[in-house]
């Protein structure tokens, strides 16, 4: 039987199946074919098998995509009209260039027109170029254009070096924000725009002492320099802190005193220090209760394993005492630090010190875990190298 045969007894079975339902009145009014039949060739031809594209529902078609690679998407994208959209939501959902040019010709895409859904689905914009004012005009009114039109758009990761301010027309709804910028007034515009901001990094300090309580009033989590995070935590909902740069004590207790102003209990900490580490933990455990996560870098690491004499308590002993103190911490990280607890932690003694919150102890390039019935013993093992 030739193809042209096939093709018309197909068509006529669907045709009297159509009527044959439309005539009974427990059929259900919303019949549609599971195959979109092309019409049939003339002549001898035969139809080809790409035209036969199954009509799925568009939520099928995302979730079979969101799992194909790039190369995939990107044949899928030229297949049809449907496709195209579903495609290129994909695509576009995550957006990174690096380069001036490449920067210009993916705003430049995002925004032609007929194509919607891609600025639609954008939800993460990152950037990295260097970018000089009078050879590159275009880099900054690009992504200003960008920004002010991607309505679900809360990831921005902004590393654009020598680049002027991008001043936006309008609040955005970013949630996080990655900038590498000059921490001037114009920062300050920028932020005023993104009142729903809830992770902020910037690695400037900034240029200025005091910042207005209604600029990213529900920031949750801050890294950046001691005076930038100085500057942003008191009097909003910060839980989370990382501190770049070293610390002396007295820096310390200044910022201490700048993280005892956020709303809300403070439940992670890193920072690096320059002095003896077991004052400032038994500091933070009086002071922040409610922390669930600390990570101490000594820039000294003589302070961690001093050369004391037999009659005075080791550190490692004095560590143990501290960390005690501690009523919900999860977990400690301790960098650039050789501790040496030997079997001190396989004893019921010392692991009955700790509370039981306390799951994960990382001192240089040695993990204890707690393990065993009801948490009862501490098993050690070398880390693989640096997070």
């Amino acid at each position: 039987m030739s193809i042209e045969t096939s093709d018309k007894i197909m068509l006529l079975v669907m045709s009297q199946t159509s009527i044959s339902s439309s005539e009974s009145p427990k059929t259900s009014k919303r019949v549609r074919p599971l195959v979109s039949l092309p019409p049939i060739a003339s002549g001898n031809g035969a139809t080809p098998a790409s035209r036969l594209i199954p009509t799925l529902p568009l939520e099928i078609c995302t979730y079979i995509l969101e799992s194909a690679d790039l190369v995939t998407l990107a044949s899928a994208a030229r297949a049809n009209s449907t496709f195209q959209i579903v495609a290129e939501s994909v695509l576009y959902r995550n957006a990174a260039f690096c380069g001036v040019y490449n920067a210009i010709s993916c705003s430049r895409s995002l925004l032609l027109a007929g194509r919607e859904h891609r600025l639609t689905a954008l939800r993460r914009f990152r950037a990295f170029a260097v970018y000089h004012p009078f050879r590159h005009p275009d880099l900054v009114p690009s992504i200003k254009s960008v920004l002010d039109a991607a309505p679900s758009l809360i990831d921005l990761e902004l590393e654009l070096w020598g680049s002027v301010p991008i001043l936006l027309d309008k609040p955005i709804r970013l949630q996080r924000l990655f900038a590498v910028h000059d921490f001037d007034h114009h920062m300050l515009d920028f932020l005023a725009k993104v009142p729903l901001l809830k992770t902020l990094s910037i690695v400037e300090s900034p240029r200025f002492s005091v910042l207005d309580s209604s600029i990213v009033p529900a920031l949750e989590s801050i890294e950046g320099t001691r005076a930038v995070v100085e500057l942003f935590v008191p009097h909003r909902p910060v839980r989370k802190v990382k501190v770049l740069g070293d610390s002396n004590q007295e820096m310390v207790d200044t910022l201490l005193d700048a993280l005892a102003k956020s709303t809300v209990h403070l439940e992670y900490l890193s920072l690096s220090v320059s002095y003896k580490s077991a004052d400032l933990l038994a500091t933070v455990a009086q002071r922040f209760p409610f922390l669930r996560t600390i990570e101490v870098q000594s820039v000294e690491p003589s302070y961690w394993t001093p050369m004391a004499p037999s009659y005075t308590p080791r550190f490692e002993d004095e560590l143990i005492g501290v960390l005690s103190l501690f009523k919900c911490l999860e977990r400690i990280k301790l960098a650039n630090v050789d501790i040496k607890w030997d079997d001190h932690l396989e004893r019921q003694e010392f692991c009955d010190r700790f509370h039981s919150t306390l799951h994960i102890i990382e001192a240089g390039d040695v993990i204890w875990t707690r393990t065993g019935e009801y948490g009862s013993c501490w098993v050690s093992r070398k880390s693989l190298g640096p997070a």
